[in-house]
């Protein structure tokens, strides 16, 4: 059986991560968690922010790009995301494997082959809005980055809405896991 990456994409701050720990712990045994390289700071509100990342230096990012690792290499609000071939491939060696992307790194892992199912995470809510105002009054370059990768038309299999309302997220988590579940069952 070939084994999937599921791509969570949508604007900062929806949720992509944590939906990604809650179906990692849900199909223990069959989702696997594709870290990305990335060169932003680790986020201090974020205690879950190095099991989806690798943190390294913008130097470790240019080599690493030199010595062609990356399938899929960008900037995105003046930092450098990535995912490695090799991290790849050993995530979905035996498992699927689960992450989250901007657009244009969907389109590359597309282009390039690999065995991509989009999944676009829509917020709604009053909720949401306070915390995507407060997050882009911190990092304002990250409103602009948001708006431009929005531009980019991506055909995703389904559409998740996280809401940040009571049960919001675990109903997120379950129709994420149910999806994909189906999915596999294909």
């Amino acid at each position: 059986m070939k084994n999937y990456m599921f791509v969570l994409f949508g604007p900062s701050r929806t949720g992509k991560s944590t939906l990604i720990k809650a179906a990692t712990s849900t199909l223990p045994d069959r989702l696997e968690i594709i870290k990305a390289s990335i060169t932003r700071p680790r986020r201090e509100d974020d205690k879950d922010d190095d099991l989806s990342n690798y943190f390294i230096t913008v130097d470790d990012f240019n080599e690493k790009i030199k010595d062609g690792l990356f399938a899929e290499a960008s900037g995105y609000a003046g930092n450098y995301y990535g995912y490695e071939h090799q991290i790849i491939k050993n995530a979905i060696e035996h498992k699927h494997g689960i992450c989250a992307c901007t657009e244009d790194g969907i389109l590359i892992l597309l282009n390039a082959g690999y065995p991509l199912i989009p999944i676009k995470i829509a917020p709604v809510s009053a909720e949401y809005i306070k915390i995507r105002d407060a997050f882009y009054e911190k990092f304002p370059e990250r409103r602009i980055a948001d708006q431009m990768r929005a531009k980019i038309p991506i055909d995703y299999q389904v559409e998740i809405i996280n809401s940040f309302v009571t049960d919001g997220l675990e109903k997120a988590v379950k129709d994420l896991t149910h999806f994909i579940n189906g999915f596999i069952r294909l």
